[in-house]
């Protein structure tokens, strides 16, 4: 519009930078002109400023710089501060979103004026109370007559709380934190207090809710943990995953690989389990983005080491050369490291977790039906390899007889 005004030929999107727009409308905005705009009549108080600042095109996104997005929110929080009623709607990808988001609501934090003229203000407890029951009631969905009916007696209204401590833990919270804290408290409850005895559905509530979070995520960050994965989860069940192979766990050693500021390794050692004298050892290892020399020193840990007892079992997130298997063909072993296997290994820890909570019959079903999806993961391959160099074949049920004894589940979750 200014620019079809001025007849000005260059387009403003084009030439230049938001931050630069941002600035212009910061100046357009005075203090002075601040003050009319609050003294109109009561008539226009209801006016607002929307501003949408989108991605230019697909997944690219608004700035390619990480300081230019501070930059630009710092600016954004000056505006924010200016106005008396501003709308903005920011569009991101997922994984930018997550890495920036709260950094930028702290920042408008420190720069927004606490002042009754801006929109933050004490939560009314009605309010609350309001925003709640409508979660429970989207929560239901199209849930049985008989059921929403429930909610209108007063026992039931904000089950499963009472209004006092629904209102108590929303204290002095701003509304996000309110919805969070509700979310986690209401997960939290059926998590400890309602008992299901269905182990599948148990690990599939829990897969897909670190899956959720997980792959949204860079894929090193999503497994930036996960050689403590696998340590916490073969300590609690080595024994138990490694006996559907027909081998034995012997445990393992949390290592680091020979190079100047080596990488994180463990060493597992597992053998026969009808003779202890036939035994493996596998070192695994998970690389850096950029792993470079630094497989040099993981080769290093077969030096001086039986061939055919020792081997080497590189990771990297999302992909990796297999160029890598060449420098001690037969043993070393190049795989990549997925965000979803993340998931499946610490879905298995949190069922772990909740292993009293079930019969003896129905965590036996439990354990095949862990046997059956450690097959998919990098940890369930090493099973395998070790199994074909002992000899032996593995006894784990296929998914559909674990499926088929498994107390029924009404949609399968993932």
């Amino acid at each position: 519009h200014f620019v079809d005004k001025l007849g000005i030929g260059e387009l403003i999107d084009t030439q230049f930078k938001v931050i630069d727009t941002i600035q212009i409308l910061i100046s357009l905005f005075t203090p002075a002109v601040s003050r009319v705009i609050h003294q109109r009549d009561p008539e226009n108080q209801g006016l607002v400023f929307f501003f949408a600042f989108d991605q230019m095109e697909g997944r690219q996104e608004l700035f390619e710089d990480e300081y230019d997005w501070f930059k630009f929110f710092g600016k954004l929080s000056e505006l924010y501060n200016t106005l008396p009623n501003v709308f903005f709607m920011l569009t991101m990808t997922l994984a930018l979103r997550q890495k920036i988001y709260p950094k930028m609501e702290k920042q408008f934090q420190h720069r927004i004026q606490r002042d009754q003229k801006y929109v933050l203000r004490e939560i009314q407890g009605d309010e609350t109370l309001a925003v709640y029951r409508r979660r429970i009631i989207r929560w239901l969905g199209e849930a049985n007559g008989d059921i929403i009916s429930l909610l209108e007696d007063e026992r039931f209204r904000y089950l499963p709380f009472g209004a006092e401590e629904l209102l108590g833990f929303s204290q002095s919270k701003t509304l996000r934190e309110i919805l969070d804290t509700m979310d986690e408290r209401f997960r939290d409850y059926l998590d400890k207090k309602v008992v299901v005895q269905d182990p599948r559905f148990e690990y599939l509530v829990s897969f897909n809710e670190l899956r959720d979070r997980l792959l949204i995520a860079d894929p090193f960050d999503a497994t930036i943990d996960h050689l403590d994965t696998v340590v916490k989860l073969m300590s609690q069940a080595g024994a138990m995953l490694a006996a559907s192979f027909n081998i034995a766990y012997d445990g393992l050693e949390e290592i680091e690989t020979e190079e100047i500021a080596g990488l994180p390794a463990l060493s597992l050692k597992f053998h026969h389990l009808e003779n202890e004298k036939q035994w493996i050892r596998i070192y695994l290892v998970r690389l850096t983005a950029r792993p470079g020399k630094k497989v040099d020193g993981c080769v290093a840990l077969l030096y001086d080491k039986l061939i055919e007892r020792n081997f080497l079992w590189l990771v990297r997130p999302e992909r990796i050369d297999a160029g890598f298997e060449s420098r001690k063909p037969g043993q070393v072993f190049a795989r990549a490291l997925q965000a979803n296997e993340e998931c499946t290994l610490q879905a298995m820890l949190q069922l772990l977790a909740k292993r009293d909570r079930f019969e003896a019959d129905m965590w036996n079903l439990a354990e095949q039906m862990m046997h059956q999806e450690i097959k998919h993961t990098n940890l369930g391959a090493i099973f395998e390899v070790i199994a074909n160099k002992l000899g032996v074949a593995p006894v784990s049920k296929d998914t559909s007889e674990i499926v088929a004894e498994t107390i029924p589940v009404l949609e399968e979750l993932s």
